[in-house]
This record gives structure tokens, C-alpha cells and sequence, in this order.
């Protein structure tokens, strides 16, 4: 299926060398909070893979990569939902005829010709895309192409909660010390976090030792106290302000500046122009974030990309 000429892909590339500035989360965010609708193409060399993640009204609901259909049915067989032999016979229609998803259309058969009850795919294959979501996020380098496409409300959804996977990517042992080398150049800073309370426990899915990390996100510590005295340890930690960095939810001072005490008059308290002590991010993210601009405000496009953008609806071939 062709894809609308109209619209333009926007591009950019994960860098190992600044990892809080280019990584996948950064160029997810503005997309997410636009609420739009389209699909990320995510490609790496290490190891080679090709993943798309799908958004629709700014919710992640889908992902999926080559393997993932060999994935789901190995999944059921492990949880003794499915045969080997009625997996092997499922694989080899895939061959035959796989659609749009390969995973979808596993789940379809098992259910249609194993007779695996429906839920049981579905928690299946829920598990399977967030798995595949937490692994795109875990790469440090690589090539990602964002472009709306309407046709991304009509995929299958499995929503996967965005801020908290992100953090919980960025703990992996794969990335996390490169989070931590990133934030060296800070150690003297004092980091201070933003955002409600109450909104910050929702989005991020905290657990005690995060919650008390998050506490001395103070602006009084600096980055290098924060490490030493978080129960999580100083590489957790290090990822973890650096996912709430790039969710533009730290101040990076380089003094101390405690928030004002509860019940401080607003004209009261000092106002200071925001530090921008972490690089800003690319300019492939600055034109992420013209998409929450009307139109008429928004940049130039770049040239049509050739990718296919994956998300007919359940009628197209």
C-alpha cells in the first residue's frame, strides 16, 4: 500500500556519545504529548534490527520487530497454550501469508486453529509488545523515522505506559552506565524536580527506593550527594535522573536553590531564567515539537520518506 504523498517523515539518529540528548524518548515525547498519530520506524546495526512503534492519539499501542511473531508463539508453547507441532504448522502460514503484523496474525491462528482461548493471545501478545517497546528504548544507536498516518487508529491496541517504561528501560544494565558516565560533567550541579506530586507518582510508576530518589531531587543536594545517598545505587540513580531530564522534569542549577517553602507568596519568591546546563536536544526534536504548533507555524518539511508506514486497516491487504 502506498503511502499518502503528502505528508513527510521526520528523522533523526541515536547517538551513544550524548545519549540524554538524542536517545528514543526524546524524539516519543513530543509526539506524545501532541497526542498524534502515526508510527516510528526504528533501525540498529548492534544488534541489526528493524522495529515499529505505533502511537495513536499520542498513546504507545503497538511495536513489533521481525522476530516477534516467532516470539508470541514460543511464548504460548512455553506456557503450554500451544503445541510445538501447532507452532511449526503456524510458522509455516506465516511464510505464506503474513499481513501486515506477522504477531496479529500469529495470535489469529492460534486462536482460529489451536483453539488458545483469546485472552490467553491477548495477554500474550501485550507482553510481547511491551517487551518489544522497553527494547527500543534500551538502545543506545540507531536511526528513527516519525510519520503521522491516520491509519494507526485502526491497529490493534496494547497501550503501553510511556514515562514508566522509559525509566524502566534506562535501568537496564545494557544503557544504564552510559547514563552515568553522561551526567559526570554535573556532579557539582544541584538537581531540583518538577511537576505535582501526585502526577509524578502516576506517570512514573514509583517504587519506594525511586520515591526516595526523587526526594532528594531537591536543588539543596548535589547530583553527586544524590547518587551516594539513593537507595537504588549510583547507577540506577544516574538513569533514572537522566530519563526525568529528558522528560524537561529536572532544573540543573549551579547553586543550591531549594524550593520555596509551602505557602510562599508567588511574587515573593526569586525568578531566574532556567539553566540549559544539558545540551539542547537536536534539531530533528525541535521539529518534533512544532508538531503541537498550528500548522502555520510549523518549519519546512523535509523530503517524502520511502518508508512504509505499517498500519492498514484490518479490511486493506
Amino acid at each position: 500500500m502506498a503511502e499518502p504523498a503528502s505528508e513527510a517523515a521526520i528523522e533523526g539518529r541515536i547517538d551513544a556519545e550524548r545519549p540524554i540528548q538524542t536517545h528514543l524518548a526524546r524524539a516519543l515525547l513530543p509526539i506524545v504529548r501532541a497526542k498524534r498519530t502515526g508510527a516510528v520506524q526504528l533501525v540498529t546495526s548492534a544488534p541489526a534490527s528493524r522495529t515499529q512503534i505505533v502511537i495513536a492519539d499520542g498513546h504507545v499501542v503497538f511495536a513489533e520487530s521481525e522476530p516477534d511473531a516467532h516470539a508470541l508463539l514460543q511464548h504460548l508453547v512455553r506456557t503450554s497454550a500451544l503445541g510445538s507441532p501447532q507452532a511449526m504448522r503456524i510458522e509455516r502460514k506465516l511464510l505464506e501469508d503474513r499481513g501486515w503484523s506477522g504477531m496479529v496474525k500469529a495470535s489469529e491462528l492460534a486462536v482460529a486453529e489451536a483453539q488458545v482461548p483469546p485472552i490467553v493471545a491477548l495477554q500474550a501478545i501485550s507482553e510481547i509488545v511491551r517487551a518489544r517497546v522497553a527494547s527500543a528504548l534500551v538502545c543506545l544507536e540507531g536511526e528513527w523515522k516519525y510519520k503521522d498516518d491516520p491509519r494507526a487508529a485502526s491497529v490493534p491496541r496494547y497501550p503501553v505506559p510511556f514515562e514508566k517504561t522509559v525509566l524502566e528501560a534506562l535501568a537496564h544494565p545494557a544503557c544504564a552506565p552510559a547514563f552515568e558516565k553522561a551526567l559526570e560533567r554535573y556532579a557539582r550541579h544541584y538537581p531540583r524536580l518538577e511537576g505535582d506530586k501526585q502526577e509524578n507518582s502516576t506517570l512514573f510508576g514509583l517504587t519506594p527506593a525511586r520515591l526516595r530518589t526523587m526526594r532528594l531531587l531537591d536543588g539543596a543536594h548535589t547530583l553527586t550527594e544524590v547518587l551516594a545517598q539513593s537507595p537504588m545505587g549510583a547507577v540506577e540513580a544516574a538513569a533514572l535522573i537522566a530519563g526525568l531530564t529528558m522528560f524537561e522534569r529536572i532544573w540543573w542549577n549551579a547553586t543550591p536553590q531549594p524550593k520555596a517553602p509551602t505557602g510562599t507568596v508567588a511574587a515573593q519568591r526569586a525568578v531566574a531564567p532556567r539553566p540549559v546546563t544539558i545540551e539542547r536536544p537536536p534539531a530533528a526534536i525541535e521539529e518534533l515539537r512544532a508538531l503541537a504548533r498550528p500548522p502555520t507555524q510549523a518549519p519546512a518539511s523535509r523530503p517524502a520518506s520511502q518508508i512504509r508506514m505499517p498500519t492498514p486497516s484490518p479490511g486493506e491487504p
